[in-house]
């Protein structure tokens, strides 16, 4: 076998065209891989012949910023877009090899005016449904983490919606989320600002009691403005749901192929490109909100550090476990559960229905879950509110069977059930 000889750096020129050629082999392979991943650097995306012909008639990505954005996501900084998104979409732009053209104006109003002329081809918002026939509706660029923000020596509690309703909730005028909230319950207090710091502003004075927004925006404000006597907790669905994500729209006024060859780009943004991106704007959320655990709670917690719960290798997809790690809907969300409240859970395997509901009632596991509610269990179990209802119960027959409308039909049919499932006892 053939071992090359080593050379140090300045001895290079010692070598002789016999001793480089028994390398030629090796410097042809290393100037291919090189090229390659030059072309590659260069054009991580392939488009194609109509993306191509896009981009070739002077394609390119017209957006505006307004001056009065909303930071840390779009705003204006010594009269220079800046921000989360517009990075975004300067990356989007660079890997599609697309030009990025943007115009600093005044307010959304402008923006929207822009786009409705031609003047843009692009905005960033959420999804509504009068926007369908104007525009190509693009993936997710920003999920929305909501927090609910009090003044810290305020002592507000928020658990459930019945909560807020004695409070005066700031929120911002010509704002979705307010229009919802006025239709939806109208018993609130509703203090209205012209913009997120104003609202920040009237909880630091206690001129409101409690705002919902993006956590990413108040941590921004606080920072820049040096308020200290705000804190965060845990938002709660019903207001949470209100806000809707972040999505790039694309006018219909372009050929579609410029919005294929953009998601292909957005596509390509790695999962440590969105990192730094996220780093850098948005910085680290919290892992969690504060939860409003009472005292006895807390030590609990400090006293059961693991649950031990049940892992059935065949009710997918909700309880399951491939090549013996646990998987499946429950498994996930009380892994979710886990990372809230500071617990962790260890899913028990081997065993059937049957036996893990004996080791529940002698204590040998601390939990069932992917459990019903029947009377015989209540005698050993404690329920929570139901985590699932998405799915109805079917039933399933031969296709030559008469359907069946009613328990009544069942009589004289052999209907299989599994063995203690809580249908057995209907």
């Amino acid at each position: 076998m053939f071992c090359p000889k080593l050379y140090k750096p300045n001895d290079i020129h010692q070598l002789t065209w016999v001793e480089m050629n028994k390398y030629r082999h090796l410097i042809t392979f290393l100037i291919i891989c090189l090229l390659a991943l030059q072309s590659a650097l260069a054009s991580p995306i392939k488009p194609s012949t109509q993306e191509k012909m896009w981009l070739d008639d002077g394609g390119q990505i017209s957006m505006s910023v307004s001056r009065s954005g909303l930071p840390p996501f779009t705003y204006v900084q010594n009269n220079q877009p800046t921000g989360y998104l517009i990075d975004y979409i300067n990356l989007m732009g660079k890997k599609a090899g697309v030009p990025v053209s943007w115009t600093i104006v005044n307010n959304r109003a402008e923006e929207r005016a822009r786009i409705q002329s031609g003047l843009d081809n692009m905005i960033t918002s959420s999804i509504k449904e009068e926007y369908r026939d104007d525009f190509y509706f693009g993936d997710i660029i920003v999920p929305r983490v909501i927090h609910a923000f009090t003044r810290k020596d305020a002592n507000i509690t928020i658990n459930r919606l019945q909560d807020i309703f004695p409070l005066r909730v700031a929120t911002q005028k010509n704002f979705t989320v307010t229009k919802l909230l006025k239709e939806k319950y109208p018993q609130l207090t509703l203090v209205e600002s012209d913009s997120v710091e104003e609202s920040i502003a009237q909880i630091s004075a206690g001129k409101a009691d409690v705002l919902f927004t993006d956590y990413a925006i108040v941590n921004y404000i606080l920072r820049t403005a040096l308020i200290n006597n705000i804190e965060s907790q845990s938002s709660i669905d019903e207001i949470s749901n209100l806000f809707k994500p972040i999505h790039v729209l694309y006018s219909r006024s372009e050929p579609v192929h410029m919005m294929t060859l953009l998601e292909k780009a957005r596509a390509n943004i790695s999962p440590k490109e969105l990192q730094v991106l996220q780093d850098k704007w948005l910085l680290r959320q919290p892992q969690q909100a504060r939860l409003n655990l009472t005292q006895q709670e807390q030590e609990w917690i400090e006293r059961t550090p693991v649950i031990r719960t049940n892992n059935l290798s065949d009710s997918s997809p909700f309880d399951f476990n491939e090549n013996g790690k646990p998987s499946g809907y429950s498994v996930e969300y009380l892994k979710l559960l886990g990372q809230k409240a500071g617990l962790t859970f260890e899913f028990v395997q081997g065993n059937t229905w049957s036996e893990f509901k004996q080791f529940a009632e002698d204590r040998h596991i601390d939990m069932l879950h992917l459990a019903s509610k029947t009377d015989d269990r209540e005698r050993y179990l404690s329920y929570t509110y139901s985590y699932y209802t998405g799915s109805p119960n079917l039933l399933y027959g031969r296709k030559s069977q008469a359907i069946i409308s009613n328990f009544e039909q069942l009589a004289n049919k052999r209907v299989a059930v599994l063995r203690d499932a809580s249908s057995k006892g209907i």
